[in-house]
């Protein structure tokens, strides 16, 4: 079978969680026997003018088309692409000739855009919600309620209106009112994890590290772009409480600065325990699985989540977990009895046999073949 996958980015580019997603979703599509030909947006590219080629990438046929530039990054991923390249885009799918299409991406232009050729190519295409920007209604920023408004009438709900299917990684994403409309026919698969891609790890990453200094030292991990919507500020809170318990804690961030480290390292200062805070910076490959692998507990505090993929890292090196439990956590979480509220911590000190049942209904193989049951 021929998969076309669109989505908007896709490594070594990419903003958020979504980039390992799609190329997951690449990878598992191909794994199953079937042939793969992705398009994505590349906000990087400032050249609007480039032909465009489709090109193999980590074995894998991509097709990058320029975004319009702006110097916000907070709007990468979300910009159009120029329309010329309408007429190229359309004779690339049409001569792929696609027997199944996987569209990504509400509130981003180019999905939309490339969702619009596929109609007018008279081809069907599913259609995957990954959660929304906040309601028009809601923004104070004119321009931007503006632009959305504008998106939602003559990008968004029409796609969704000519989508075959409709589905969303999680009941949180369903759920969003914008979509309240398409409720009965969205259908809700997650997102996964390939669990192979987890097992090149090394024992001992904080001893290694110089952060885990003695056997008595209990380590908590967060894991996600360092900004105020994870709520690490909520850990750091909760560090005199362990202390004062007797526990001797290192709590460890690893993820990109996005504005809040600073703010976080003060509140930590006012705590009394700036000692106790440890910054890792962005990590990934066998370093982050290494990490996950050597950690007492995860934390995971968002104070929102389409979708909870470090809840399902964490799960799959059966780590106690203190969590929000918002948005999507729920549906990574469900079942996983060794996850506990932020209020119940000391429940994850004190675990010591994780269940894990039924982890293997996360794993990519198998959302793979769910989706393709839609064609």
């Amino acid at each position: 079978m021929k998969i076309l996958l669109v989505v908007p980015e896709f490594p070594p580019n990419y903003v958020g969680g979504g980039g390992v997603v799609f190329e997951n979703l690449a990878k598992t599509y191909k794994k199953l026997g079937n042939e793969v030909l992705v398009i994505t947006g590349d906000y990087v590219k400032k050249n609007i003018f480039q032909k465009l080629k489709i090109q193999k990438e980590n074995n894998i046929n991509i097709l990058r088309i320029p975004e319009i530039f702006t110097p916000i990054s907070l709007l990468n991923t979300v910009m159009p692409y120029p329309f010329w390249y309408n007429f190229s885009i359309k004779k690339i799918i049409k001569d792929y000739n696609p027997d199944f299409i996987h569209i990504h991406g509400y509130g981003l232009f180019m999905p939309a855009q490339v969702a619009n050729l596929c109609k007018q190519l008279h081809k069907n295409y599913i259609f995957t919600i990954h959660g929304a920007p906040v309601s028009p209604e809601k923004m104070k920023n004119k321009i931007i309620s503006t632009a959305y408004n504008f998106y939602h009438k003559f990008y968004g709900f029409p796609m969704l209106e000519q989508a075959s299917k409709i589905t969303a990684v999680s009941g949180f994403a369903r759920d969003f009112s914008i979509f309240k409309k398409y409720k009965d026919k969205i259908k809700v698969i997650g997102n996964g994890i390939n669990p192979e891609e987890y097992e090149n790890y090394e024992d001992g990453y904080f001893k290694q590290k110089g952060i885990r200094l003695n056997a008595d030292t209990k380590i908590i991990l967060s894991v996600g772009r360092i900004e105020w919507i994870k709520g690490f500020d909520k850990i750091i809170k909760l560090l005199p409480q362990m202390i004062e318990k007797g526990y001797n804690i290192k709590y460890c961030i690893a993820g990109k600065d996005n504005g809040e480290k600073l703010n976080l390292q003060k509140l930590a200062e006012k705590l009394g325990v700036s000692d106790r805070l440890v910054f890792l910076g962005f990590v990934s490959g066998k370093e982050k699985n290494s990490m996950f692998a050597d950690a007492d507990i995860v934390a995971i505090s968002s104070e929102s989540e389409s979708y909870g993929l470090v809840g399902l890292e964490a799960r799959l090196f059966n780590k106690p977990i203190i969590t929000t439990f918002v948005g999507g956590l729920k549906d990574a979480l469900e079942g996983y009895k060794s996850a506990y509220t932020l209020n119940s911590w000391n429940k994850g000190f004190e675990n010591k046999n994780v269940e894990n049942k039924n982890i293997e209904e996360f794993y990519y193989e198998n959302i793979g073949k769910q989706y393709l049951l839609l064609n």
